[in-house]
């Protein structure tokens, strides 16, 4: 089951589902999970998805444009950080192989 939790202050509702006092709900539609694991202010937990798969230093990482001036961070077909400036991506693809995935790690603890 994969609860999202909403992490500010306040009540709100996205996609139907009432988020509150810091309670995780179970989210089924696989196109909301993507859109809650693309925004900062949730949290996906008990998703046993591609993106929690580790990451090594053989994969290809790689900051990409995803529109709207904002890059993503792949690794093949799989989003590993969204949300970057272009400053940021540029600075992660001129990162070594040991240097991205040292980056991805810290992102993701």
């Amino acid at each position: 089951m994969t609860k999202v939790t909403y992490l500010g202050d306040e009540p709100t509702r996205q996609f139907g589902y009432d988020f509150a006092d810091g309670k995780g709900v179970d989210v089924t539609d696989e196109k909301h999970l993507a859109k809650f694991k693309g925004n900062k202010a949730f949290k996906v937990s008990g998703d046993k998805s591609e993106t929690e798969k580790p990451v090594t230093a053989t994969d290809g990482l790689k900051a990409e444009h995803h529109g709207g001036g904002k890059f993503n961070i792949t690794n093949g077909e799989t989003v590993v950080a969204k949300g970057l400036s272009k400053a940021e991506a540029d600075a992660f693809n001129g990162l070594s192989p040991e240097e991205k995935l040292a980056h991805v790690a810290g992102a993701n603890t």
